[in-house]
């Protein structure tokens, strides 16, 4: 139990200093003061939702009972409908998404908002400041020191890659959201059952469903 704790923990670690790391070296390149801010509030931004992914947990209730629900065959515990066994987390999540590795944390009912955020904010950290890096290396590659090119080149294909991997995440799990299926139940998705309740809703209530019925749930500006 202690090496699992152990290696969430040092994932996790590993995660927060990539991002972190990424952030000062954007800061190192000349850029404007209007975009250093945009670079620290975004990375803010980030860093935030990826800690409420992990630290807000999905997890079904040991003690929970539920009329009607199955018991699972792998913990013991009751498994409410859209509920499934995590064989990372060994657990049974609340209308579970997937395994974020990355977060080493399941993503469920309470922080699939948190993780949806997540890579919103990753997309548009990529996407601005990606930009910007290009600029700068295009602009300012005969004047800055041979050091502050380098930084700008290695910070150009991080951000392409993160840009291309969040693009594709969004590509994927926007459809998902607005039809109110998650990761897992696309994979074993029956057209033919209509018991499930996210049948018939439409996309305002299943986005509703994960980012909560007012404006100040959402949590755009950091995921609260």
């Amino acid at each position: 139990q202690r090496r699992v704790h152990g290696r969430r923990l040092l994932t996790r670690l590993l995660s927060i200093l990539v991002i972190v790391g990424l952030f000062a070296g954007h800061q190192l390149l000349t850029q404007p003061f209007f975009m250093r801010v945009v670079a620290a509030l975004l990375t803010a931004m980030v860093l935030w939702s990826f800690v409420q992914t992990f630290r807000v947990q999905s997890f079904v209730e040991p003690n929970l009972s539920v009329n009607g629900s199955k018991i699972c065959k792998h913990c013991r515990a009751a498994k409410p409908p859209r509920a499934h066994h995590c064989k990372s987390c060994k657990r049974c999540v609340v209308r579970m998404d997937h395994h974020c590795s990355l977060a080493a944390a399941c993503v469920g009912a309470h922080n699939h908002k948190h993780n949806l955020l997540l890579v919103f904010y990753a997309f548009l950290k990529s996407a601005m400041l990606g930009g910007s890096s290009v600029a700068c290396l295009v602009f300012r590659f005969h004047t800055d020191p041979t050091w502050r090119v380098a930084v700008a080149i290695v910070a150009v294909v991080f951000d392409a890659l993160v840009f291309l991997f969040t693009l594709r995440l969004l590509w994927e799990r926007l459809p998902m959201l607005a039809r109110g299926y998650t990761f897992i139940e696309t994979l074993k998705d029956d057209d033919d059952d209509t018991s499930c309740p996210k049948k018939a809703c439409g996309w305002f209530e299943n986005v509703e469903e994960v980012f909560g019925p007012h404006p100040s749930d959402s949590g755009l500006l950091l995921s609260m």
